[in-house]
């Protein structure tokens, strides 16, 4: 039983560390990349693709271009984080 309370401590401590590191790659990206990251993937009732183009004045292929380049910042981040030893 207590090895297992171990492992919950340690789990709990791991979300914890991947939650900072997640939050300190959106706050590496630029301002555009962390409003879509934020809005679409951060909020409880996220916005579709196709209304949060129109809210930023993007048209659907190139709000499309931009998610993606917000996706690779964060990876690029986060990725960066984790080797760096920042997790």
């Amino acid at each position: 039983m207590m090895k297992r309370n171990l492992y919950h401590i340690i789990g709990v401590a791991n979300a914890q560390q991947i939650v900072a590191a997640a939050k300190n790659a959106v706050a590496c990206c630029d301002e555009l990349s962390q409003n879509i990251l934020t809005r679409l993937y951060l909020t409880t009732y996220p916005p579709t693709g196709t209304s949060l183009a129109f809210e930023i004045g993007y048209g659907y292929t190139q709000f499309n271009q931009r998610k993606k380049e917000a996706l690779l910042q964060f990876a690029e981040a986060f990725m960066s984080g984790e080797l760096l030893g920042l997790k």
